[in-house]
């Protein structure tokens, strides 16, 4: 450090544990969820990423509209006997690789 960056050399503190720097951290299983399909949100929603040969689609999926479109199944299904159509609202986009 001190002949690459001579000036952080204060700033730099050599680890000194015996546990791994990366369990201690969990910063493998951090990778793994970046590169996971989903990614569930703080909020309850879920950003999925699919890979194909020509694009790439990534769908926002809320909470919110997710749980209305659950409730409104709920209030209907012991009353209705016709098709229910209730289908979450969600943003998508796409890019042709």
């Amino acid at each position: 450090m001190a002949h690459v960056m001579p000036e952080n050399v204060n700033r730099v503190k050599r680890y000194r544990d015996d546990v791994p720097l990366f369990s201690r951290f969990q910063i493998e299983h951090q990778i793994e969820t970046a590169y996971s399909r989903q990614v569930n949100l703080p909020a309850g929603g879920a950003v999925v990423i699919d890979h194909t040969e020509a694009l790439v689609a990534i769908d926002v999926n809320s909470a919110r509209s997710t749980a209305a479109a659950t409730s409104r199944r709920r209030r209907s299904a012991p009353t209705s006997k016709q098709p229910r159509k209730s289908r979450a609202s969600c943003a998508c986009a796409t890019w042709a690789a």
